[in-house]
């Protein structure tokens, strides 16, 4: 009895320690084999509108306009939308100003286009307070 429970022990650390060796080799041995897929070249990007201040973008607009800007110099977009409502106190739509921070940073006129018509209470049903 005593050796059939040392076999069935044995047995099973073998098994264990295999599964370890095994799952060790895959986790150091992948990123060898590992063939990342080509990048996909789309035709455009939207941007979507945050807050801005004195028609300056916020810190937070400014990443998400910065990304695509980084999309748009990989190549990996032909156009950029941008979309954002107006706020009263703000001269220019989000839309704008995100498009023109993208043409002041090289983007050319013809690969940007501006959504002008986003209201942001237009698809909650209700109105500011």
């Amino acid at each position: 009895m005593r050796c059939k429970r040392v076999f069935c022990h044995g047995w099973l650390i073998l098994v264990s320690a295999s599964m370890l060796i095994a799952t060790s080799a895959y986790w150091c041995l992948r990123r060898h084999f590992y063939v990342p897929a080509p990048p996909v070249v789309s035709d455009c990007v939207i941007v979507l509108g945050a807050a801005t201040r004195k028609g300056k973008l916020t810190p937070d607009f400014e990443r998400r306009v910065k990304y695509a800007k980084s999309l748009y110099d990989q190549g990996l977009v032909k156009a950029m939308i941008t979309t954002g409502d107006h706020t009263p106190d703000e001269p220019y739509t989000c839309a704008e100003t995100a498009a023109r921070w993208l043409h002041n940073h090289g983007v050319p006129a013809e690969n940007l286009y501006v959504e002008l018509d986003s209201e942001r209470w237009h698809c909650t049903g209700s109105k500011p307070r």
